[in-house]
Parts: C-alpha cells; structure tokens; sequence
C-alpha cells in the first residue's frame, strides 16, 4: 500500500461554515481491510482505478473506477480493495459539513455516486488540490479552500445530494471517542507486531497529532507510551511464569531490540529484567519453555 497525505493546519475563518481538513492519495497493491471506523469530518473518497467495497454496519457496496464515496462526520465505515484489480483512490477530509442521501425513502448519511461522464471535471479539481499542496505557493491553503467550495456545489448541482453545515460538539467528541477505543482495542490486539504512531494515525484517518492528544485526553496516556506498558505487562508476566530467555521475551512481547526492552524496563521498574524475575524466582513457571526448533514470531 502506498499513501500520500497533507494536512491542512491553518484555522478556517468565520465566515467558512466548512473547511478542507487534508487531502490524501492511496494506492493498494494487494487485498487489503482497513477497522470500521469513524471520523470527526467527512470524507470525499474518488475512485481513480481499480474495484474494491466500502462497508458500513447496515450496507455492504461494490465501488470502481469514477465512483465517489461520501461519507458524513460519525459514520462507521471501512474499506477495502481487490487484489486483482488494486483500489487506487483520492479522499478529501472535510471539518464542519455534513450529506444527507434519500435511498429509495430512507435517509442516509453516506452514499455513492458515479462520475463516469464527468470524470474529467471531478479529476481537475482534485488533482488541482494536489499540486496546490506540492508546491505549496503563496495563498495555496485558500485556493483549496476554494477548490473544496466549488467542487461541493458541482457535486450538488449533479446531484440529489443535501449538504448540512450544522455538525454538532458532540458528535465530533463522540468520534475521538470511538477511535480511541478503535486504537487501543488494536494494540491489545497487536502489542506483538510493528506498530507506529503513522501506522495508527493512518488506520484510523486521522492527524498523528490530533490522535496523540485525544487519546491521552480519553485515557491519560499517549498511544505509543500504552503501547510500551502493553508490552512491559506481558513481558513482566513471562518473566514471573515462565522459562523463557530475554530474546525470547522481547520477539514476544514486541520489542524491538533487547538494549531497548532493558532501556523501558529499568525505567518503568527501577530494576533490569533478571533482576525482576529473580525477585520473582518463587513462583513455579507455568508455561513450558518453547522448542529450539520452533522460535518465537
């Protein structure tokens, strides 16, 4: 998978009911699901190339070359692409604004349209955005901004799509909410893989930074510090229950390297591992000690 993002970092006017939070381009070279999820803004997703599905807890809906994806601030969703035939797209992420979409009587806060005939319109105002951003020249946050403005009211004049301005506090607290819960679901889940604070941020779609400050504010600690006390937990369990050697321990619990799993367990216990477990030594391991030929992973 490779992903390119900008994130927009001036603060709108008071006359923007709306404003361009970031624009980002994916490309996914094998199958691939992303967590449902939600988000404090909307996102514009446009499908360049490729197939791949958008699933939300109601619907379940192929999408391909020319489609857009819109989704409201607070709508769980993910996605995913095909292997054969690699999902290639470009989103906007949107603070302030909302859409409404009439399915067959039933209002819905997400929706698909299909721009096979106007491709070329919707494609220079998003790849107009991009180079905006690359070359970032004098006043390119304000002509996205104006961009964003007018490709909303082409995209409404095309279609039956309602656009609210009206997105509450709350709903944008009660989407840090669940994304936070989302990232420490995973790395209770994960603590044993690779994981980075780019990785997290990207999993969930939002800024690194915005994430490093919601979730301490919901649970008082950063990601990567609850990441690193995840780990510090099962190792300090593996070392009181079981025969296991330290590089054996930090292939298990995570770590990167055993110099750094002793770096963070000093700190955290004011002693070295082999100084804990030999306080430890009492107790009967309970575990068995893995086969020589069968390492760790």
């Amino acid at each position: 998978m490779s992903n390119t993002r900008f994130d927009f970092i001036s603060t709108p006017s008071e006359s923007q009911p709306y404003h361009l939070l970031y624009v980002a381009s994916s490309c996914y070279d094998k199958d691939w699901n992303s967590l449902m999820h939600t988000h404090q803004c909307a996102e514009l997703f446009f499908c360049v190339q490729g197939q791949g599905r958008f699933h939300t807890p109601e619907h379940t809906f192929s999408v391909r070359r020319n489609d857009l994806v819109i989704i409201s601030s607070n709508v769980e969703h993910a996605e995913s692409s095909m292997k054969a035939n690699p999902l290639e797209y470009l989103v906007l992420g949107v603070q302030g604004v909302n859409f409404q979409f009439d399915h067959s009587g039933s209002i819905h806060r997400y929706g698909l349209l299909n721009f096979e005939r106007y491709r070329e319109e919707i494609l220079f105002y998003l790849q107009t955005i991009l180079r905006e951003v690359d070359t970032q020249s004098p006043g390119y946050e304000d002509m996205c901004q104006r961009i964003l403005e007018i490709l909303l009211i082409y995209v409404q004049r095309l279609t039956d799509v309602k656009i609210c301005t009206n997105v509450s506090s709350h709903e944008r607290d009660h989407s840090a909410n669940r994304n936070c819960a989302l990232i420490r679901q995973y790395i209770d889940e994960h603590f044993s893989e690779p994981i980075t604070l780019d990785s997290l941020a990207q999993m969930v779609h939002i800024n690194k930074c915005h994430l490093v400050r919601t979730f301490q504010k919901e649970y008082g600690i950063t990601p990567i510090n609850y990441l690193i006390e995840t780990r510090l937990k099962e190792s300090r369990f593996m070392l009181e229950n079981t025969n296991y050697s330290t590089s054996q321990i930090v292939a298990l619990s995570g770590f990167s390297s055993a110099s750094y799993f002793s770096q963070c367990f000093r700190r955290r216990e004011n002693m070295s591992p082999s100084q804990y477990r030999e306080l430890h030594a009492h107790k009967p391991a309970v575990l068995p000690l893995p086969a020589e030929s069968d390492p760790p992973r």
